[in-house]
């Protein structure tokens, strides 16, 4: 009698041995299936597509900032040793969406400003004024910082993060409507500073986003700063 209540109660831990088991293993593969498997699909919206959307870039490097790891420049990529500007005109494909400034420092950061006003949708009843400003960095090695980018051996990449607000004006007469949201703003520096379609991607929940680009080439800035001369410009 005394076996077979021991036999029952082995059975019983056997049973929650397998069953705690089990539930491991379905929380690993659940994690698994949001870090790896659905943290690495390209984002969709609008029938516009994100294969390494910034903000996975962007808090990838934050991981490796921790590190506190040294960053080298390899010898082809371009050197920033003064200060460089860049003041460009923003696009969603051929629509104009108003003036990006980007700033370049020697520390291997950067700065910028997004300025626009421009109708919002096609029939141009909703016309949109907004400002946005960001913070980020030059990144030497994009592949080790874990940005799952390939590196340029000629171009050097940079990233940066930020906020945007502005309004929305109805040619209606409705009322105005605020909107925000995060900016963040990538692309490769070439060897003559030259940038090819850098962009500019804004979102509010990394589910829905917009893709804007630009292009042009920074200059060596010689008094004051490219970010102060437009906002005393958009003061007057």
């Amino acid at each position: 009698m005394r076996n077979d209540y021991r036999t029952k109660r082995n059975h019983e831990r056997s049973g929650f041995v397998l069953l705690l088991l089990l539930l491991v293993a379905v929380l690993i593969a659940v994690y698994l299936y949001c870090t790896v498997w659905k943290g690495s699909r390209p984002v969709v919206c609008d029938g516009v597509e994100l294969k390494n959307p910034p903000w996975r870039q962007w808090r990838a490097y934050q991981e490796y900032l921790s590190k506190e790891e040294e960053e080298v420049l390899s010898p082809q990529q371009p050197k920033i040793t003064e200060h460089l500007g860049l003041s460009a005109t923003l696009f969603k494909e051929q629509d104009k969406r108003g003036t990006i400034i980007l700033e370049f420092f020697s520390d291997y950061t950067i700065e910028g400003d997004w300025l626009g006003s421009y109708y919002s949708d096609p029939n141009k009843t909703k016309e949109l004024d907004l400002k946005g400003e960001f913070k980020g960095y030059i990144i030497p090695d994009a592949t080790r910082a874990g940005l799952d980018i390939s590196n340029d051996p000629n171009k050097i990449y940079f990233l940066s993060y930020g906020t945007f607000v502005g309004v929305e004006y109805d040619n209606k007469g409705d009322r105005p409507r605020k909107v925000m949201g995060i900016i963040y703003v990538s692309g490769w520096l070439g060897p003559d500073y030259t940038i090819h379609q850098g962009q500019v991607v804004t979102t509010y929940n990394e589910k829905r986003f917009k893709l804007f680009t630009f292009s042009g080439k920074a200059e060596k800035l010689k008094s004051g700063t490219l970010r102060s001369l437009m906002k005393a410009l958009q003061k007057k």
